[in-house]
């Protein structure tokens, strides 16, 4: 036990969206273990490393400066946000900007961290259980992290030469803001009562309740810490999909 502590004190690890509520559990999870951690946020103030993830140039800058004093092992991408709505009334701004802010982001730091991660190191993306299939007013959403799971995928491929395994997760119906937000907008798109499509969503979780943000760190820490697992998915979603 005390030499895989020590293992896990030389981890650095580099979170985007880390000032959010999955982003903040993994950060509270790796530290607990005695790792390093960075936080990218658009968003956020000290220890928080401000960074807009669509701009490239920003987010290579960002990388240079942790990886200058520091040997990257880890880094997670948890940064995204929910659009909500049927296709057909939705518009191309809904759709750009949802895109742009879960599947480019997740391209641009994958591609950006490719170099920076040392050898037998790990990348992790945070996609959903709405990119293994689709679903009433998640077209958009569904479609953002269907592709991140490609992504995660050929990065795998790509990075396998370097010992850097690559991995997805896919979280069912988290706990925090972003879900209550989703429910709300459900809720004015489909004329149900808010508590009526909260028990709904649990009536179909087998564990029948909303998975914890430390839950979801707790999967990212076993793909970082596992050194023969690479281009799969971890689907934890207490069963709503079994």
């Amino acid at each position: 036990m005390k030499n895989k502590k020590k293992l896990i004190e030389k981890r650095v690890v580099v979170v985007t969206g880390g000032n959010g509520t999955i982003g903040k559990a993994i950060i509270n999870k790796f530290k607990s273990e005695g790792a390093k951690c960075f936080a990218i946020d658009i968003k956020g103030s000290y220890p928080v490393l401000k960074c807009d993830l669509l701009n490239e140039k920003e987010l290579k800058k960002t990388f240079n400066k942790i990886s200058s004093k520091n040997k990257i092992t880890d880094v997670i991408h948890a940064a995204g946000t929910v659009v909500i709505g049927e296709i057909k009334n939705s518009t191309t701004e809904e759709f750009d900007e949802n895109i742009n802010n879960n599947l480019k982001t997740a391209f641009l730091v994958g591609k950006t961290c490719s170099s920076k991660i040392k050898r037998g190191g790990s990348l992790t993306f945070i996609s959903s259980q709405a990119g293994l299939k689709g679903a009433k007013y998640w077209g958009i959403y569904c479609l953002s992290k269907a592709a991140i799971l490609r992504l995660s995928e050929t990065l795998a491929n790509e990075l396998a030469h370097k010992k850097i395994r690559v991995n997805a997760v896919c979280p069912g119906d988290v706990e925090g803001p972003m879900m209550k937000n989703a429910i709300k907008k459900l809720s004015k798109f489909s004329n149900k009562t808010e508590k009526s499509i909260y028990n709904n969503y649990l009536n179909n979780i087998l564990m029948k309740r909303f998975a914890k943000p430390s839950e979801i760190a707790d999967t990212c820490f076993y793909f970082s810490n596992s050194k023969f697992v690479t281009g799969t998915i971890a689907l934890v979603d207490g069963g709503e999909n079994a």
